[in-house]
């Protein structure tokens, strides 16, 4: 566990040194926040509007770490510093685990605080019922799709030698996964079901993606005991 925290650490410095990472994550969030909460302030919107907002926030806000996780590996190896980190007494799975911890938390606490205040507005304006559905919505739909893209592009990042290659890999991966849960989310019988389907998807992708990433830097002396 404390490799593990040792390279989360080590991400979040990195995340911190680079200014233009930090700008794309807050733009989105930022611009989303402000608008919807505006809007609440000034008009009274259906319960439509508030749970679409809701659910675009969370979409959105995770699909903006994208940019970190793709440098999380292929930027190490354009700095010429992955050796570095390969060298260190730690297996890949705990360099992996490392990375996703050290970029998870930005996107999913951004989208929550923003859902969290939305809702607090709206909570006069919704039926106790529907209010405690789109909570339920925020708490699970958020963090399972930024867990999704927060692996899925580290992963692709373990395997691609460039930030540009990480980068349109995995962007190609968010639009399919944007529009399939768009796509679902939007059914007008959408139900407990589907949602439960397009989490179970975005679940078993994510952690398809941890175990392949897991073992992308395995050290061939890690099966002959040196």
């Amino acid at each position: 566990m404390n490799g593990i925290l040792l390279i989360a650490r080590h991400e979040i410095k990195l995340i911190a040194r680079e200014p233009r990472f930090l700008i794309l994550f807050m733009i989105m969030p930022l611009f989303l926040g402000i608008s919807q909460i505006a809007l609440l302030l000034m008009h009274s919107i259906g319960n439509l509007e508030i749970a679409t907002t809701l659910r675009l926030i969370g979409l959105l806000v995770s699909s903006s770490c994208l940019t970190l996780s793709a440098d999380s590996f292929a930027g190490e190896r354009e700095r010429r510093s992955l050796e570095t980190l390969l060298c260190l007494p730690l297996s890949s799975r705990q360099i992996f685990f490392g990375k996703i911890l050290g970029i998870l938390p930005l996107p999913l606490l951004s989208a929550w605080l923003i859902q969290g205040t939305i809702l607090c507005l709206a909570k006069s304006e919704l039926a106790d019922v529907y209010y405690y559905q789109l909570l339920l919505e925020a708490v699970l739909l958020t963090p399972i799709f930024a867990f999704f893209i927060v692996t899925v592009s580290t992963w692709i990042s373990a395997i691609s030698k460039t930030v540009r290659t990480a980068t349109q890999a995995s962007s190609f991966i968010l639009i399919l996964a944007l529009g399939l849960c768009l796509s679902v989310l939007s059914l007008p019988s959408m139900n407990k079901r589907n949602l439960f389907l397009l989490l179970s998807a975005l679940t078993i992708g994510g952690i398809t993606s941890v175990w392949r990433g897991s073992r992308a830097f395995d050290k061939p002396w890690g099966k002959t005991g040196r």
